[in-house]
């Protein structure tokens, strides 16, 4: 009986410290993961595209991971801020696992854009972003009253 308790007790010690060593494992991820959003923002540049014809100028934004709603669109004053975001916590047998996806970028926009017009559709991981171009008459009289 002594030798089999002292077999139980060492096997309880093998699981306590692989338990330990799974919490610092967790605990330097934690740090690294501080440390990435601090120095880093923790938001990646999509890839972007850009063309325009005399009525259009169309963006498309590659965003892979994301969902329509984990994307936000902000008008600026000249400029078009493009954000998404996904946080996915998995719980596994003795683990948590989070994985993250993050992308930020502001694109400048042309002068003379119909900005309450803006429209945009989102499908299979890309953003298509059509800003109308204002329709003007460059070189036309002023009729002074």
């Amino acid at each position: 009986i002594d030798e089999a308790e002292r077999s139980i007790h060492d096997a309880l010690m093998v699981v306590k410290d692989f338990i330990d060593l799974k919490k610092i494992q967790k605990d330097i991820n934690n740090v690294f993961e501080r440390f990435n959003e601090s120095v880093f923002g923790n938001y990646k540049r999509p890839a972007i595209n850009i063309s325009q014809n005399s009525s259009f100028v169309v963006i498309n934004v590659e965003m892979n991971g994301l969902d329509k709603d984990d994307i936000i669109l902000t008008i600026h004053h000249n400029s078009l801020e493009v954000y998404g975001e996904k946080k996915k916590k998995t719980l596994k047998r003795d683990s948590e696992e989070s994985t993250y996806k993050g992308y930020k970028a502001i694109i400048g926009l042309p002068i003379l854009v119909d900005i309450d017009n803006i429209k945009a559709e989102y499908r299979n991981s890309n953003l298509k972003i059509t800003v109308p171009k204002m329709k003007t008459k460059i070189g036309s009289r002023v009729d002074i009253k």
